[in-house]
């Protein structure tokens, strides 16, 4: 369990349990009692995704930061984040997110294979609203409901198909209102 004093004060504490493949399955994130349950996403085929979703946080940190990746490898860095906050770190999760949003606007090499039938473009977005859920989270955990909003907002701007977007927004609103 993590503490955020930040969100103590606006009633808001969001912890994440981050479960959402790359073929779109997702399970919810957990927070303390009836709080909205926010969702992330997890690249299972990448490195240490499963470990990620077997809830070996440290462990999958830890085999991250040792390995060399290139410095824009937005599966690592998406996997990271999600490792990072439920771990509690939420300022890592915050730099890491921060960085897999980056990559992803940046993404030239893309697996369309990953996603049958689907453009290269159209997978692009997919990794984008990915990228930007998963940083509005952090952002939500945090207590900057405005700035996830914009994030949220935006990766469903991508027309991605992802249902967690949305399920996040609703989720945001609940958690402003109780706050409010």
């Amino acid at each position: 369990m993590f503490n955020l004093k930040s969100h103590e004060s606006t009633g808001t504490i969001a912890k994440v349990l981050c479960a959402l493949s790359l073929a779109v399955t997702c399970a919810p994130a957990w927070s303390d009692d009836n709080r909205p349950k926010f969702e992330m996403a997890v690249y299972s085929d990448a490195p240490q995704g499963m470990r990620i979703l077997s809830g070996k946080y440290d462990q999958a940190i830890a085999k991250i930061n040792t390995k060399s990746f290139s410095a824009d490898h937005l599966h690592v860095k998406t996997n990271l984040c999600v490792a990072y906050i439920k771990a509690g770190d939420v300022d890592a999760a915050e730099t890491v997110c921060e960085e897999a949003v980056v990559a992803a606007k940046s993404l030239n090499n893309v697996r369309t294979s990953t996603f049958i039938g689907q453009s290269a473009a159209k997978v692009r977005a997919r990794h984008l609203a990915i990228a930007l859920s998963n940083r509005g989270v952090v952002k939500a955990v945090r207590g900057e409901f405005e700035a996830a909003k914009e994030d949220f907002d935006a990766a469903l701007a991508q027309r991605s198909g992802i249902s967690s977007i949305e399920t996040n927004i609703e989720r945001l609103q609940i958690a402003d209102e109780e706050s409010a």
